[in-house]
């Protein structure tokens, strides 16, 4: 998520100042709200901000409560609740239909240096994760509000500011079970309650061809926070300065598309060459990339899937002509048409207008759940 990498920044730049801040997380959401928890916002003294937890309904509110957190210095659990359509709340009269809690955490000193490690390794993430955080814990909980410990597949947890020998034993199995499952969860442990926040990478692109009309695709998922490789075989073409933020690769000389699209998300092939395009949509399909766009009509997609003998399951990973029907022409719209249809299928979603889904545009909120049923654990993920 972008947010991590701003916040990450930010919180660099007050510790380098000597300055605190407050940051702001949604832990826990009911009902119609503008975002889900996991959002996040940091707040400075001098009144700027990075991140956001709505659409500009609450950050006002945060904003005034600065000032006394960092006096007390104590982190607060602060509950916005607009469900009521007669209740004119703070006055605004929202009418969203909905219940925020967002944990607001005072940081300086070792609270702000662990924050700023928290953001900096979600930012980094190469595999799905889940952040277990302390929202509340009563006076002799041997926990602290803001306490947290980072569990990911591959590796042990990471204790970040939380004491893993104090921790109840199933806390650490119940965030490998939301890892597992990729949802997020709110949890109480005796005098302790914590949310488990499952935390995905960045969503990776790899762009095979570097003209004109790649330039405002990069710069689109690259403004959104995408790890961003563009794959350019003319050295002419292939260079950092016209993709801010990207990664540049010439896979004629230190990779091929195979080794380049390894990993990724999504891939989109627009060379406007057809024999190389023919060969990178054949190297990105042999390296099982979810998905692959082809820039250009349909039948010349037909032709490179008739010539290259492409399986039926294979062909389904294929998006040609690539891009959602938003009547794109310049571009910068077929970038957009581009972007949205990659975001689309790594959500599963069938990207039709949202007055046409069924219930909740999100598909799930943020809430307290019951106490599981016992269930398997990944070794790789187990205390």
């Amino acid at each position: 998520m972008r947010d991590f990498a701003l916040i990450a920044e930010a919180l660099s730049d007050a510790d380098r100042r000597g300055e605190p801040a407050v940051l702001a997380t949604v832990v826990r959401t009911e009902g119609s709200t503008y975002r889900r928890a996991g959002a996040r916002m940091l707040l400075r003294r001098d009144g700027t901000t990075v991140g956001a937890v709505s659409g500009g309904c609450l950050e006002a509110d945060l904003a005034a409560r600065v000032d006394p957190l960092l006096a007390a210095g104590r982190p607060e659990l602060v509950t916005y609740d607009t469900r009521s359509d007669e209740d004119l709340v703070w006055g605004l009269g929202l009418g969203c239909n909905g219940r925020v809690d967002v944990l607001l955490e005072p940081l300086t000193g070792d609270a702000l240096a662990r924050a700023r490690a928290v953001h900096a390794r979600c930012r980094d993430l190469s595999e799905p994760a889940v952040v277990t955080t302390i929202i509340a814990a009563g006076a002799r909980a041997g926990a602290r509000v803001g306490d947290r410990v980072m569990v990911t597949e591959s590796g042990g947890p990471v204790a970040l500011g939380l004491d893993l020998d104090a921790a109840p034993p199933e806390l650490l199995v119940d965030a490998c079970e939301a890892l597992a499952a990729g949802s997020s969860t709110v949890r109480a442990y005796g005098a302790i309650e914590v949310v488990h926040e499952v935390v995905a990478p960045p969503l990776s692109l790899l762009v095979c061809g570097a003209g004109a009309d790649a330039v405002p695709l990069v710069r689109l998922a690259v403004g959104l926070g995408w790890r961003v490789t563009v794959a350019e075989h003319r050295s002419g073409y292939a260079r950092p300065d016209r993709f801010p933020g990207a990664a540049v690769r010439l896979p004629d000389g230190d990779a091929s598309a195979a080794d380049l699209g390894r990993g990724c998300d999504s891939a989109v092939v627009m060379s406007h060459h057809y024999e190389r395009d023919v060969l990178y949509v054949q190297a990105l399909l042999a390296a099982g990339v979810p998905y692959v766009g082809v820039l250009g009509p349909r039948r010349r997609t037909e032709r490179m899937v008739a010539e290259l003998g492409v399986s039926d399951a294979d062909a389904a990973r294929l998006y040609a002509p690539v891009g959602l029907d938003i009547g794109a022409e310049t571009p910068d719209e077929i970038a957009l048409a581009i972007v949205a249809e990659v975001q689309a299928v790594k959500a599963g979603r069938a990207a039709g207008p949202l007055r046409r889904r069924p219930g909740g545009i999100h598909d799930g909120a943020c809430g307290s759940d019951p106490a599981p049923a016992a269930a398997d654990v990944s070794p790789r993920c187990a205390p």
